[in-house]
């Protein structure tokens, strides 16, 4: 009997080390860039927290950028991401403060079972 408890115990461990992991996922699809060129920033954060920040090269206009969020609950997230056009990793503005590259600045409400966001950059 005690073999056949400690045999659940560890199928329930498992079961439930494997749902977290897949839950701590997420995937940021950006879709229909206006240009196949240049390179995506995008920082992620959490409750103020940065939780994500990287960088991806822009081949096509779809772009997919692989996240580990921290815990596993529906929380907000702010998502900030610019396509960089001129390589000088800032994003820039005209003199009326618009910016000039395609760009993005939202909060996000994530669920457990959301596994990806489809997100499009803005063209001012």
């Amino acid at each position: 009997m005690s073999k056949m408890i400690s045999m659940l115990a560890i199928v329930t461990a498992t079961l439930s080390s494997a749902a977290a992991e897949n839950c701590n996922k997420l995937d940021l699809k950006f879709t229909e860039l206006p240009y196949s060129e240049g390179t995506i920033y995008v920082a992620v954060s959490c409750n103020g927290t940065e939780i994500h920040k990287s960088a991806a090269e822009v081949d096509s206009d779809l772009v997919t950028i692989h996240i580990d969020m921290p815990e596993c609950e529906s929380r907000q997230i702010e998502i900030k991401a610019f396509q960089d056009m001129n390589d000088n990793r800032t994003l820039d503005f005209d003199s009326y403060g618009r910016p000039m590259e395609p760009c993005l600045q939202t909060k996000m409400t994530v669920k457990p079972d959301d596994t990806e966001l489809d997100l499009q950059l803005i063209q001012y």
